[in-house]
């Protein structure tokens, strides 16, 4: 839970202001940009899992929370679900908080994110389902017993010799009623 939270919290972070640059600003290079952002989600983790472990492994960061947040904060999806929402926001509400004074900054801050909160419902989902089902990467680079996510420890409980049906069958059921509930929250 505590790195879905993180996750959560930076993605919203970085992703909510992406999405509002594609949305508001022109800029060169804007559409093969956005064009990159799109076909990042298209491509399978799997296919970037080595290379980003090469990464994680250089940087000294195996074994760590940085190893399974950072890479999930930046994504695909959630810019696009951002930027869709910022293209139908009315460019008049954000001129008039330009007029009375207020940067880009401010007009993302004290406008634009407090009417955003369906999008960012809908985005902190993703990213929270998104890294509560994650097992090949947390496999990856969480060894030790203290990083572990909870698919990758309900995996340890089946051994060579031994499989703990029991200890299995009631993790899967933690497993299943946290999103279930968080999702039933949210409806």
């Amino acid at each position: 839970l505590f790195v879905c939270a993180l996750t959560i919290g930076c993605g919203i972070a970085v992703n909510a202001p992406a999405g509002f640059a594609f949305a508001m600003f022109n800029f060169p290079g804007k559409r093969i940009l956005f064009a990159v952002v799109l076909i990042t989600f298209l491509v399978p983790f799997e296919v970037l899992a080595i290379p980003l472990y090469v990464l994680v492994n250089l940087l000294h960061m195996d074994n760590s929370y940085y190893a399974l947040i950072l890479p999930a904060v930046a994504n695909g999806i959630v810019i696009f679900l951002f930027r869709q929402f910022f293209l139908d926001m009315p460019r008049e509400l954000l001129e008039a908080g330009r007029v009375d004074g207020l940067n880009w900054f401010g007009v993302f801050w004290y406008i634009v994110m407090p009417i955003s909160t369906p999008v960012m419902v809908s985005a902190g989902l993703v990213l929270f389902l998104s890294q509560w089902q994650a097992f090949f990467w947390p496999l990856l680079v969480a060894n030790d017993q203290q990083h572990q996510m909870v698919q990758v420890a309900l995996s340890n409980f089946r051994t060579e010799y031994v499989t703990r049906w029991d200890d299995i069958f009631a993790g899967t059921v933690v497993t299943t009623v946290v999103p279930v509930i968080i999702m039933l929250l949210l409806q």
